[in-house]
């Protein structure tokens, strides 16, 4: 995959040997989408001999398929979609089709949509449908639709409304219930669920319904997938293309979302394995800053990673428990206990330092203080002081070091 400015570009290539039959293809693929106009090219080439798991190379398959796409905002409620696909079969001739469609957005969440399509087939009769179609959005991501067609060819005349709630990239629900009337007719019913370590879905499908010729189907499956990353083995749902290992330190029940959509939670670890990337290309994987304890200090918040396909990457935000040191300093002053009001108190770290201006009473605050002993320095007035302290291991949140008498060197 190539992305260039005017278009993304990608190609693909596969050989295959079945049962002594050697075949190849490939797929060559252009796409533009701009704020108003888009369009999207593919043209794939099959030997007569390719096979993959669910094509054997015995079987037709079309040797040559090309789609051409585009969409155009025509105002800011309605748009217009074109397409043309043509293909040539090895068995079966060649197809053609085309498709107009128009789609316009009605007030509170309603949609209208009205296409035409023809169908030209070499070894069939040729087709001609028209589709008009009413949607609207339902709380929670879900959307009803109501279809009409009418046309020539088998299956045309038909009534179909449905309620889908997709299944979103994170733990979640999503299901699709449709009842279709006239030629054709089908009941189908799908539930999908996901959590972080597994995936279900239960499907029902029924053909003539509403006949005594009525035929049904029930399926139902689970299923889950484990990745070594990060010297640990990670339960999680079936993998789909790339992944990364986020961690955050000490730092559980974090949300991580992936382009904008949240995809669980660290463990008790800081640990979270997210699925779903797109290989090669730009993801953007984020975290709540809002659910690490205010003690946490927070250096990063998003990034963007490219994993190759079917790879991972472990990817450490930079977020640690902090320590705030906290007290009262006092300077000797001609033989009187004065409070280096509005000075300065700074500490060498590892790697930095750590300043803060001193407060009303000599009150003082420094964040970041690690573990161990430490020389602070006070400037105040021209004059300079300095005291010892130190923090326990293992100590958390603010260490009050109450009153500190500060030793003047100059």
């Amino acid at each position: 995959v190539v992305a260039t400015p005017i278009a993304e570009l990608e190609a693909t290539a596969a050989a295959s040997r079945d049962g002594g039959r050697a075949g190849a293809a490939a797929i060559l693929a252009a796409r533009h989408l701009g704020r108003r106009a888009g369009l999207v090219g593919q043209l794939r080439w099959d030997s007569g001999r390719y096979a993959n798991g669910t094509l054997a190379s015995g079987e037709d398959r079309p040797l040559l398929r090309g789609v051409l796409t585009g969409s155009l905002g025509l105002t800011s409620r309605l748009s217009l979609l074109g397409e043309l696909a043509g293909e040539r079969r090895r068995d079966a001739g060649h197809a053609s089709r085309g498709l107009v469609r128009l789609t316009f957005a009605l007030p509170r969440g309603f949609w209208a949509a009205a296409s035409l399509s023809r169908m030209l087939r070499e070894a069939a009769p040729d087709t001609t449908e028209v589709l008009v179609t009413l949607s609207m959005a339902l709380p929670g991501r879900a959307t009803a639709e109501v279809h009409g067609a009418t046309g020539s060819g088998p299956a045309a005349e038909y009534r179909q409304a449905s309620v889908t709630r997709s299944l979103p990239p994170g733990p979640g629900v999503g299901y699709r219930f449709a009842a279709r009337t006239g030629d054709g007719a089908i009941v189908d019913a799908e539930l999908r669920g996901q959590d972080r370590y597994a995936r279900a879905e239960v499907l029902h499908h029924e053909l003539d319904p509403w006949t005594g010729a009525r035929t049904s189907y029930t399926s139902a499956q689970v299923a889950s997938g484990l990745v070594l990353l990060g010297g640990r083995i990670h339960p999680t749902r079936p993998v789909e293309g790339s992944y990364a290992l986020v961690q955050l330190e000490d730092a559980p029940g974090v949300r991580v979302l992936l382009q904008g959509q949240e995809m669980g939670r660290t463990d008790a670890r800081g640990d979270l394995l997210v699925t779903g990337l797109q290989p090669y290309l730009g993801n953007r994987i984020a975290i709540r800053d809002s659910d690490l304890p205010i003690d946490f200090r927070v250096d990063e918040v998003e990034r963007v990673v490219a994993p190759r396909q079917r790879g991972g990457s472990v990817e450490r935000f930079r977020v640690a428990r902090q320590l705030a040191v906290s007290g009262r300093l006092v300077l000797d002053v001609d033989g009187r206990e004065v409070p280096p009001e509005w000075g300065e108190i700074a500490v060498e770290v590892p790697g930095r330092r750590a300043a803060s201006p001193v407060g009303h009473d000599g009150a003082f605050w420094l964040e970041g203080i690690p573990p161990g002993t430490h020389d602070a320095l006070i400037r105040w007035e021209g004059r300079l002081c300095r005291f010892a302290f130190e923090v326990p291991p293992g100590a958390a949140g603010i260490v009050d070091l109450g009153r500190v008498r500060c030793v003047q060197l100059l």
